[in-house]
């Protein structure tokens, strides 16, 4: 190389690297070194023989292809004008004196087929000439845009190796006379940057003022509307005189219901109890007898038959009456059908007679609902259900009985061997209405039946039912028509006699009924108010001179000077003597001044309010029903929470003072801010102060993506730069764990990134020897020798890109001429 042209080199590269803190350098040395050692065999040859045939072989015409329109993503180029006088293209190689050339079937190999105009030549095509080769049209056309390689589809690629492309290493010795050149390169330009983040105050603060809530009112209420009230009443009367007559026996009305139970059990007992109608009347047969026939299973009509005295067939009706068949429900509910046939819930009209003696007659091996528990939440699962219907009806005991055929609690399953359950319920029913029973295992039911008929007679015979209640102390009662105060007893309308009187007698009596006392003096519900009363009787107004009034007495009183007449329909009416409201209370407290009042939508100042509870007091109560319109504002419940969310979660190192720098105890909760009743004043202000947690944790986007492990961000005294306090995400740099003191103002973030990064690199240090002369290349990354490149003349390339911050070396040893 020409002095002139080294100097502008050097200079030249130490101004284009001085922005990254390493310029290339250029070393030259003249001495005389060692002639390489070993042999030919050492190096393989060009066509891919070895003369060792133990050491490595080269591989032809596989190049790797160096296209200066297709670099690598992402990566560039440096360079130094080169002198160019060849155009070798070797990967990894020392010695390159002549490289495989392109001809028509010999040459030196200087050009290649196909290569290009303006660019380095196209590439080597093959080997020619005196090594037998042929060339072939390996070159690719170069681009026209000064590229430093065109194609290189020839070259010979031999990694890790050192090639000797002309293979006559050996026969041309190393000059005694060499020169060492080398240049240094970086392989890539980095920049610092740094940028700064003016951070917000260390603190937030925050204003608020207690307050108290207001509401606009309006509020109407009506004043008390004295109610106008009705008393009536009537007059008493001395009662209806009521005269009446019993024959002894003769036509006496007898109603008999059997209740016959038809489950599967009860053959031989229909059998035993149809053919006895005659012991059941022997001792009533002169009464007016009716007989109904039921059984006891509910699915059935509630009247099997209705036989009465005079039937012609009496006697068969009652044996088909009393003979259902076993067919019926096997769970008895004589209760249930007993109270239905009564009651005629099957019928147009009830059976039984308004006044009759009744007899109920039940005939069955097993207690009502079978076992007396067999209808469980059923109302006539108790006999109960019987009685109390019977009450509605009949004087119980009285002139209405119950008889029964049954297996009775009293008899052991020996006396009673056909029973299936004991009659619980129906023995009870028989005690508490003074019947009889028999047993329903006995083998003729003649004698049980003749002894009910007795006891009916009894009852028949003794026991008069009158047609209405006598008045206390009006019943007269005479036998034969003699009176008698004696011998007998009244209940209700039942006039039972002590003896029962001799057949044919006469009893006749005579009473009052509904007599009610009467009364000159009547008691009204309120206090009529004075001069607001009227009366009248029958509907004719009666004069005040006629009554007074005692409004003194509790309860007041009208009292009539002259009695009214039996049964006068009296009728009070006035208006109740109720205070008129004076006061209205609002129910709140009111807003000083505020209040307005209109009576019937006038306007009125003639009052007096206590605006602490809201209480209006007028100077005379309004008139009855007025409407009473109040206008205020109302004084509401303290606000003692107050919504307070600065962010995401509770505030940091919250403190609430007021204007006297008082500290305010407070709770947070939920987002709200809240105070405790005693420290609630009205129009209190507040000064809140909390920890600006937002200001430490920010991120800050860098115009360049970092190089990972070159970043870091200060703040104040403390330097964070790694994780988990700074993370770097692409170009965002983030510093939320880097804990940064309070006080710090700014956070800088320093850097470095890449501005560019190369894998080709032109060596210029020096002349490039031509190719037929002897010349070694070395190059080092980081001072590690590699074969990993591809070499195009002064051009060394790299497939990859290189570590960043690597430095490369090109060193050039050639003979000294």
């Amino acid at each position: 190389m020409k002095p002139a042209l080294k100097l502008f080199a050097t200079l030249s590269l130490a101004l284009a690297f001085e922005a990254c803190g390493e310029k290339p350098s250029f070393v030259e040395s003249e001495e005389a070194l060692p002639r390489k050692t070993g042999s030919v065999s050492d190096y393989p040859s060009m066509d891919g023989t070895n003369a060792n045939p133990n050491g490595p072989k080269g591989v032809l015409g596989q190049g790797r292809p160096t296209d200066p329109n297709a670099p690598t993503a992402g990566a560039s180029s440096i360079s130094i004008e080169p002198k160019t006088d060849s155009d070798d293209e070797t990967t990894g190689d020392r010695n390159d004196e002549d490289g495989p050339s392109v001809g028509n079937g010999g040459g030196n190999g200087n050009s290649g087929k196909g290569g290009a105009a303006d660019g380095v030549d196209g590439g080597d095509g093959g080997m020619t000439g005196a090594d037998g080769h042929s060339g072939t049209d390996g070159g690719r056309d170069g681009d026209d845009d000064d590229s430093t390689t065109g194609g290189s589809d020839g070259a010979v690629t031999i990694p890790d190796e050192t090639p000797d492309p002309d293979g006559d290493d050996a026969a041309r010795p190393r000059p005694k006379t060499t020169k060492a050149s080398e240049m240094s390169f970086p392989a890539d330009i980095t920049a610092s940057a740094e940028l700064a983040k003016v951070l917000d105050g260390a603190y937030l603060t925050s204003d608020l003022e207690m307050k108290r809530r207001y509401y606009d009112r309006v509020i109407t209420k009506k004043q008390v509307v004295r109610p106008v009230l009705t008393d009536n009443f009537e007059q008493g009367y001395a009662g209806a005189d009521v005269n009446e007559l019993f024959d002894q026996v003769v036509d006496r009305p007898l109603d008999v219901l059997v209740v016959i139970d038809n489950s599967g059990s009860m053959i031989e007992e229909q059998a035993n109890l149809a053919t006895k109608l005659a012991p059941l009347l022997s001792e009533v047969n002169s009464a007016d007898w009716v007989i109904g026939v039921v059984t006891t299973d509910p699915n059935d009509t509630c009247l099997r038959k209705l036989i009465k005295k005079g039937d012609a067939n009496a006697a068969a009706d009652f044996a088909a009456a009393v003979s259902p068949g076993t067919g019926g429900a096997n769970n008895e509910r004589g209760v249930l059908t007993a109270v239905r046939s009564l009651r005629g819930d099957c019928l147009s009209a009830p059976w039984i007679r308004r006044d009759s003696t009744l007899a109920l007659l039940v005939v069955t091996d097993e207690d009502n609902c079978s076992d007396g528990l067999g209808c469980p939440n059923k109302e006539y699962n108790k006999g109960k259900y019987l009685l109390d219907y019977l009450a509605t009806i009949r004087q119980v005991g009285k002139n209405a009985r119950l008889y029964s055929l049954l297996w009775h609690p009293s008899q052991t399953q020996a006396q009673c061997p056909t029973g299936y359950n004991k009659g619980v319920q129906w023995a009870d029913l028989v005690e508490k209405t003074t019947g009889k029973w028999g047993s329903i295992c006995d083998a003729d039911y003649t004698s049980t039946l003749t002894q009910i008929s007795r006891d009916i007679a009894v009852t028949l015979n003794s026991k008069f039912t009158m047609k209405e209640t006598p008045d206390a102390g009006s019943l007269v009662v005479k036998l034969n028509g003699a009176v008698i105060t004696t011998g007998f007893t009244l209940m209700g309308k039942v006039l039972d006699f002590t003896v029962p009187p001799a057949e044919g007698s006469v009893v006749s009596v005579s009473y009052t009924h509904g007599a009610t006392p009467k009364h000159s003096t009547y008691s009204l519900r309120g206090k009529p108010l004075a001069g607001a009363l009227f009366v009248t009787v029958d509907g004719a107004l009666v004069q005040p001179s006629s009554y007074s009034v005692d409004v003194a007495a509790t309860p007041s009183t009208i009292n009539f000077f002259s009695a009214p007449a039996d049964r006068a329909k009296i009728q009070v009416t006035y208006t109740k003597d109720v205070a008129l409201k004076t006061q209205f209370e609002l129910g709140e407290p009111v807003a000083a001044g505020t209040l307005k009042v209109l009576v019937e939508g006038v306007e009125t100042t003639a009052y007096a309010v206590l605006e602490t509870n809201g209480i209006v007091t007028f100077a005379k109560a309004p008139a009855d029903g007025v409407t009473l319109t109040f206008t205020y504002t109302g004084v509401g419940a303290d606000v003692l929470s107050y919504p307070f969310n600065p962010g995401s979660g509770a505030p940091v190192d919250l403190v609430v003072k007021d204007e006297t720098n008082q500290i305010v105890p407070y709770t947070y909760a939920d987002g709200s801010l809240n105070f405790s009743a005693t420290q609630f004043v009205e129009g209190r202000k507040l000064h809140l102060t909390y920890d600006n947690t937002a200001r430490q944790r920010f991120t800050i986007d860098l115009p360049n993506a970092p190089i990972p492990g070159r970043v870091s961000a200060t703040g104040g005294t403390v330097v964070c730069d790694g994780a988990p306090g700074l993370v770097v995400e692409d170009k965002a740099v983030k510093v939320d764990g880097c804990g940064f003191a309070d006080d710090v103002m700014s956070v800088s973030v320093r850097y470095d990134y890449v501005v560019e990064q190369y894998l080709a690199f032109t060596y210029a240090g020096a002349d490039i020897p031509a190719r037929n002369a002897w010349q070694e290349w070395i190059v080092t990354v980081d001072g590690v020798e590699t074969k990993a490149y591809v070499r195009n003349g002064g051009v060394i390339r790299f497939p990859t890109a290189l570590p960043l911050g690597s430095v490369v070396k090109i060193q050039l040893i050639q003979e000294d001429k």
